[in-house]
């Protein structure tokens, strides 16, 4: 299975430039289409039925991948629309990501956005963040930077690393207002923790630009961050 695009910002504290003025690096992500124990209830009735909606997402992976008989990337297209028309965000979401990468349908991003915008209103941070890229540097969905900023925060909030990495570009950035350094500070700590490694560089270079105790409250605001529950 090939995997969908994102874009992680590499940006710098350090230097004089916007976000929005770079690019990032591709960087491959997957949703982790497998079959997990925790997925929506399976109901035999309702699969015979074709309606309900794990079952139709479950058949979809299984075509994707190949699991158990012959890849059929059409017809893992329509289980997973199937399943997304039954309000499945996993499946909205590789959606987005099939359309996004151009896996097994020509390359849309008009499509991913729909799709992506389907499935962050229906709690994915994948998604999310897939959309915030897309609207923070496509070069043919027109920009929204604003939006972009409350989508890293939805993904940010329900603990996806990058999210949390770009969130803090954000908030010390002074080409996107008044920078909020101590939220910045707080992103950037969940970031590290959560496996950024770029991270502890970009706390010294915010360090540099607070007082003692902006720290102290920033590294306390971390601490006492819970993730939401997301997809």
């Amino acid at each position: 299975m090939r995997h969908a695009y994102l874009l992680l910002f590499p940006l710098s504290l350090i230097l004089p430039q916007t976000v929005l003025a770079q690019q990032g690096t591709l960087v491959g992500e997957t949703l982790g289409r497998t079959i997990k124990a925790s997925a929506t209830r399976f109901d035999a009735k309702a699969a015979r039925d074709n309606l309900d909606p794990a079952y139709c997402y479950r058949t979809a992976i299984k075509l994707e991948n190949g699991d158990g008989a012959e890849q059929d990337l059409p017809g893992a297209l329509a289980w997973y629309r199937k399943a997304a028309g039954l309000g499945h965000a996993e499946a909205m979401a590789a959606l987005g990501q099939l359309y996004h990468s151009g896996h097994g349908v020509e390359r849309d991003e008009a499509q991913a956005v729909h799709w992506y915008r389907q499935a962050a209103g229906a709690g994915s941070v994948i998604a999310a963040y897939n959309l915030a890229v897309i609207l923070a540097t496509s070069e043919t969905t027109p920009r929204d930077p604003e939006q972009a900023r409350r989508l890293y925060e939805q993904a940010a909030a329900g603990g996806f690393a990058k999210a949390q990495f770009n969130l803090a570009q954000l908030l010390a950035d002074p080409a996107f207002g008044q920078p909020d350094v101590e939220q910045a500070y707080k992103w950037m700590v969940l970031a590290r923790d959560g496996g950024i490694g770029r991270a502890d560089s970009q706390l010294a270079a915010l360090a540099v630009r607070m007082t003692p105790d902006q720290v102290a409250r920033g590294g306390e605001l971390a601490r006492q961050w819970h993730p939401t529950t997301a997809h």
